[in-house]
């Protein structure tokens, strides 16, 4: 009788080890990329992206005081690290920040508006 009581508390003891071996699986929120199998292929977008094909990159101090002011706003907290770009035609700006997960863009007119369609745009 003691045999047979010892070998069912060894294979409990068996059992609840082998339960807690295993590793846990991460949880969705916290993977940095998680793609599961039968997703579609990640869409993601070349580094030389044609957003800026008419575009001429510029200086901070290449900038009209219409369009500064607008910068000054929180929205573009941190512009002065940012990308600048001018429309080969004059006829406006886009301010491209980058960040590791994502690509924010904003378009300004050429009196330093923002253009409300193209606000912004993620990137994966």
């Amino acid at each position: 009788m003691k045999k047979i009581i010892l070998a069912f508390g060894a294979a409990a003891m068996f059992s609840v080890a082998t339960a807690y071996a295993q590793a846990p699986a991460p949880r969705a929120d916290s993977v940095r990329d998680p793609i599961k199998q039968g997703d579609p292929a990640p869409d993601n977008v070349p580094t030389q992206a044609t957003y800026t094909k008419d575009m001429v990159r510029i200086n901070s101090k290449d900038i009209p005081a219409s369009l500064r002011k607008t910068l000054s706003e929180d929205t573009y907290k941190g512009w002065e690290t940012a990308n600048l770009y001018k429309d080969k035609s004059g006829n406006g700006y886009m301010l491209e920040f980058q960040d590791p997960l994502k690509t924010r863009l904003y378009r300004f007119d050429k009196n330093g508006k923002l253009v409300k369609e193209k606000t912004s745009r993620d990137v994966d």
